[in-house]
């Protein structure tokens, strides 16, 4: 079990810290990279990724939140007194030197949002307190990094190995190692444990784009946990649209994969679960044609194992019908549902009807039916 009250106090701890990719880290690295340094920057933490250059700009993306800038002032002199004067339309501030005058050149006005323009470059801390490695699987690989980087790395910092390969010598004082998934979901793991409230939508969308770009190798398996790290990321303000192809054309479809991720739960039995009501519908500006969209994009686009989407098919004048779709890579499973309930079964999927009106309760026949 991991230590997550070391790993906090190591984190939080720390004034400069100190992001280690591989020498030439893929998108998943980088996304993950990025998904730490906008979180750490929200607590305040001096973060630098000595390794991610100008590639990192090619996965992150300006925050989507409405401008609300903050302005900072700074006075290389020492003062004996601070005041302002608020009127309307304007703020005059006074600031009064101790022994001397203050010159044009001993100040500077500097905004501190944070856009692409603030993303880490090269070089690493004079003092850094804290490592965090992203996908260095040995020492080894850490020691020539810092030789071959500008500066040093004192041998007494504490280190935090975060990985997702069993090939990993576990060589540091905490080793987060989730197998056969992508770097930024364990990374996501990582900071849900940290404080998920230090998750903006930039971090978020960094995460998902690393995700994302995992999948793209056919070698890899997106594992059960996918669904509800994509339905917590879109949640934490993630994007999606660049993952949705012909989403453009299918407004509809996509507001509804939107709502469907967002209600996605894992309900037992290594399934995902999403419930959608006549409301969600609605909401959606969407309709029961629209699933088709739903479906193909978490088969295809999200290599989903395994999902069971629950319906509601009516309106909110009329008596309503549970309908459900029940996918998995095991067919005696699918085969099972389609006994179950006289579903239409074609390929590793099958539709059907329920008698009982109450979604919950089909959740639970769905699940019982497949343990059997």
């Amino acid at each position: 079990m991991e230590d997550f009250k070391g790993l906090k106090e190591a984190v939080y701890g720390a004034e400069n810290i100190i992001i280690l990719t591989p020498g030439t880290p893929n998108q998943d690295a980088i996304g993950a990279a990025l998904a730490l340094f906008f979180s750490l920057k929200n607590i305040g933490k001096n973060v630098n990724l000595p390794t991610v250059s100008d590639a990192s700009r090619a996965i992150a993306r300006p925050s989507q939140k409405p401008a609300q800038k903050t302005f900072l002032i700074s006075l290389k002199k020492d003062i004996s007194e601070i005041y302002y004067e608020k009127k309307e339309g304007e703020v005059n501030l006074y600031l009064k030197p101790k022994k001397e005058s203050i010159n044009i050149g001993d100040l500077s006005f500097k905004t501190m949002d944070r856009d692409l323009a603030d993303l880490p470059s090269p070089g690493f801390f004079q003092k850094p307190d804290l490592m965090i490695a992203l996908g260095v699987r040995t020492f080894q690989d850490v020691e020539k990094a810092i030789e071959d980087s500008p500066g040093k790395i004192p041998s007494h910092i504490k280190i935090i190995n975060i990985d997702n390969s069993s090939l990993n010598q576990k060589y540091a004082d905490f080793n987060l190692i989730k197998n056969f998934s992508s770097l930024s979901q364990t990374c996501a793991y990582f900071l849900k444990n940290l404080d998920p409230k230090i998750v903006d939508d930039n971090a978020a969308s960094s995460l998902l784009r690393g995700a994302m770009s995992f999948l793209e190798n056919p070698n890899e398996k997106s594992g059960q946990d996918l669904l509800p790290f994509l339905a917590w990321t879109i949640k934490k303000g993630g994007d999606l649209a660049p993952f949705l192809g012909d989403g453009g054309t299918n407004p509809a479809g996509k507001r509804l994969l939107d709502r469907t991720l967002r209600k996605l739960e894992p309900c037992g039995r290594g399934v995902c679960c999403s419930i959608l009501t006549v409301k969600d519908f609605c909401l959606a500006q969407a309709s029961s044609k629209d699933l088709g969209f739903v479906v193909e994009k978490l088969r295809s686009c999200f290599k989903s194992p395994s999902f069971l989407l629950l319906w509601e098919s009516g309106s909110e004048k009329t008596a309503v019908k549970v309908m459900g779709i029940f996918y998995s890579d095991d067919k005696k499973e699918v085969e099972k549902i389609g006994r179950r309930f006289g579903g239409q079964s074609k390929g590793n999927g099958t539709l059907f009807a329920a008698k009982n009106p109450d979604l919950m309760l089909v959740q639970k026949e769905v699940l019982s039916a497949i343990s059997k």
